[in-house]
């Protein structure tokens, strides 16, 4: 599959989760910030009943390629 220009110049983020729960979940996003307030807000199937969530960990990517592998 070629790659466009945009899918390489965007930053993503992989990022780890512990929920309430005691689980973790571990997600893939180009805006961490919106993302976890999606998950706070209960707006995240996989965690919305699990809620409150504390974010671990993050790494961040400046393509999509790393991230795709890692997730």
């Amino acid at each position: 599959m070629p790659l466009n220009r945009a899918s390489v110049d965007t930053v993503h983020h992989v990022y780890i989760i512990k929920c309430t729960t005691g689980q973790y979940y571990v997600g893939c996003t180009n805006n961490l910030k919106k993302r976890l307030e999606r998950h706070q807000k209960g707006q995240v199937k996989s965690t919305a009943y699990r809620l409150p969530i504390e974010l671990i960990t993050q790494i961040t990517f400046n393509n999509t390629l790393n991230p795709q592998g890692l997730n």
